[in-house]
């Protein structure tokens, strides 16, 4: 599965976030485009590969900064690996990240930022 076949939804039934594939009837608001995150729209996102067992959405947040203006971050465990989510106001902060955050140490660990 890869990162542009997903799509994020959030349920609040039980208070646990899923992910869900695109293409399920709760993929999206009805209209066709993910429903995002607190207000996010699901788009400007980028994926975070590589972080450590004890990044936080925060500190994916504060590391996040350092290329843009995030609005949403979020980390998960994806086949038994740490990854994070950053969506940013516009496409030009998604450029920026993928320059300026790819192969960068956060936590001392190297991470892979794409889009």
């Amino acid at each position: 599965m890869s990162w542009k076949d997903l799509r994020f939804a959030w349920s609040l039934g039980g208070g646990l976030a899923r992910l869900l594939l695109a293409g399920t009837s709760e993929a999206d608001g009805g209209d066709g485009r993910p429903m995002g995150p607190k207000g996010g729209t699901g788009e400007n996102r980028v994926l975070v590969e590589g972080l450590d067992e004890y990044t936080s959405w925060q500190d994916l947040k504060d590391f996040a900064r350092r290329a843009g203006n995030p609005v949403f971050t979020e980390v998960y465990r994806d086949r038994g690996a740490k990854v994070g989510v950053i969506e940013f106001r516009n496409r030009d902060d998604v450029y920026a990240a993928c320059r300026a955050l790819d192969g960068m140490v956060l936590h001392d660990r190297r991470v892979r930022v794409t889009e």
